[in-house]
């Protein structure tokens, strides 16, 4: 099921790079995601229990986009859905492993968008203006999409679920590091990992604060966006002597 997005017949996945493909494909996203595969009670084995399984998943995301979400169990989605509960159980042990497979999947198929939005980043001249575009689109999908964010709230503030909050914090690191290396490969890889994945939580809780505000708070996108440039500058424009001080503003944004 996760890899039916990581492979050449999925048109996104098709038209990244051989370089994306490979960190997508091997993820701790997609590798989570493969394991919370192998633990459910079954895979379907025809087409219509794919797509029973495929909108169990569904209904699970939309009820969490719209109701309570202390009244969301499984015989409220077997209810939206028109089956019998004993079908979700067929596959599932319970509803918390259905709302973690509805969000690995989801967070692949975003990273998924990440990777082509955040891709020219490994060549374009200018970084700064790139960046922006690329704030700007995501902040234009989030408002456009309210329904998203609260399943993701629940991952990342539930403890049962943080594994794969810390998988998403890593996928998204390790996305954006490998692009931008393109950019600059005289600083180790896995640096670019750290500096990468601190960046991706910022931009993350930032547009999750600025797009949920009614009406959207484009004030603090705009600062949004300077922070990261002021975050990015000292690895991506600066020579080697300097990294001393870009050692200290990348801990600082850590800390």
């Amino acid at each position: 099921m996760v890899d039916d997005y990581l492979t050449s017949r999925n048109e996104v996945f098709a038209s990244l790079p051989d370089y994306v493909q490979g960190v997508l494909a091997a993820s701790p996203l997609s590798t989570l995601a493969r394991k919370h595969e192998r633990a459910m009670r079954a895979m379907p084995t025809t087409v219509k229990g794919e797509r029973t399984l495929e909108q169990i998943l569904d209904v699970t995301d939309e009820l969490f986009a719209t109701a309570d979400l202390n009244s969301i169990t499984t015989n409220r989605v077997a209810e939206v859905l028109g089956v019998n509960v004993a079908t979700l159980y067929r596959y599932f042990d319970n509803l918390e492993s259905i709302v973690a497979m509805v969000s690995l999947r989801s967070e692949i198929r975003l990273h998924l968008m990440l990777g082509v939005l955040f891709e020219p980043l490994s060549r374009v001249e200018d970084w700064r203006a790139e960046l922006r575009s690329i704030v700007d689109a995501i902040a234009k999908y989030r408002i456009a999409t309210p329904s998203r964010p609260p399943i993701a709230a629940v991952v990342q503030l539930r403890q049962d679920y943080r594994p794969i909050a810390e998988a998403i914090n890593q996928t998204s690191g390790q996305l954006l590091g490998s692009i931008l290396y393109r950019r600059r490969s005289d600083l180790d890889l896995t640096w670019w990992f750290e500096i990468a994945k601190v960046s991706s939580v910022i931009l993350r809780s930032g547009l999750s604060s600025a797009c949920s505000a009614v009406p959207p708070d484009y004030v603090h996108i705009e600062l949004l966006k300077g922070s990261l440039e002021r975050y990015f500058k000292p690895f991506v424009e600066d020579p080697l002597d300097d990294l001393a001080l870009a050692g200290r503003v990348f801990q600082r944004a850590r800390d």
